[in-house]
């Protein structure tokens, strides 16, 4: 589903008015949004990179594979392998977690319908 421009920047509006913050001008919101983004971006990409030890023999190599033959499509264009694989993990993995919480104990209860269609239309 591809979100307009201006459906996109009056969800963003819409969810900077409803940070928890008690004070301060849309400004202030906005770095605060910011900065929580960036700090969840990396923690979330750390985690990533310091998992790859942990990450199963049997995936490293469906990884391997995936990237040759991409490389094999696409030759001399790393950035085409890269984006294959890490869009790989992302809906194969990330997109599952986070469309339903409760199956990869993340919570305890699924979400209720209208969290679950926000989610859904986002990805």
């Amino acid at each position: 589903m591809k979100i307009s421009s201006n459906k996109f920047k009056q969800y963003i509006e819409y969810s900077i008015i409803l940070l928890p913050v008690a004070t301060g001008t849309i400004t202030q919101k906005i770095f605060i949004f910011q900065r929580n983004i960036t700090v969840y971006a990396e923690l979330a990409f750390s985690r990533v990179v310091d998992s790859c030890r942990r990450c199963p023999q049997a995936l490293r190599e469906l990884f391997a594979e995936l990237r040759s033959v991409v490389e094999h499509f696409f030759p001399g264009r790393e950035d085409v392998a890269r984006l294959a694989l890490s869009s790989f993990l992302i809906m194969r993995f990330f997109a599952a977690a986070i469309l339903n919480p409760k199956l990869f104990a993340l919570k305890l209860e699924t979400p209720d319908v209208d969290v679950s269609r926000t989610l859904v239309s986002t990805l």
